[in-house]
């Protein structure tokens, strides 16, 4: 049973980190580690759909190994305020994901000493499978 909200979040930030594993086992596919980006501060009730989370994901695959590219989404998990509530979004289709209503954050001011608000944070984990371009698929049949 999900507890009321009294005092609703204003500001989510929305954080994303992304990892890449190679569909063949590459051996000279070395992924860098997970960089955590700021993509954006959304409002509760916003929105980022799937699409634009793999473009996002494509964008920071090309700086890094221009050839590669993204073959298919093997994970996507939002982790919310930090908190061990996580949602798993769905692998096989398309999806929206929509920043949840939760309770504000708040943070102690360093200089006056007083509670303040501050931006709630989600964190979005991906991970997809890529291929060098001009490569086959591994298929073991």
């Amino acid at each position: 049973q999900p507890r009321a909200v009294h005092n609703s979040a204003e500001r989510v930030n929305v954080n994303y980190e992304v990892s890449f594993v190679s569909e063949t086992g590459d051996l000279d596919f070395t992924p860098s580690l997970r960089d955590r980006y700021h993509l954006t501060t959304l409002a509760v009730g916003d929105s980022l759909s799937s699409q634009e989370l793999a473009a996002i994901a494509q964008f920071i695959l090309s700086k890094e190994h221009p050839d590669y590219i993204i073959t298919k989404r093997d994970s996507s998990i939002v982790t919310h305020d930090n908190d061990i509530f996580r949602t798993i979004l769905p692998m096989d289709q398309e999806f929206t994901y929509h920043v949840k209503n939760r309770e504000q954050a708040y943070g102690i001011n360093k200089k006056s000493g007083q509670k303040e608000k501050i931006n709630n944070t989600d964190l979005i984990s991906e991970k997809y499978y890529v291929l060098k371009k001009g490569e086959k698929p591994y298929d073991p049949f």
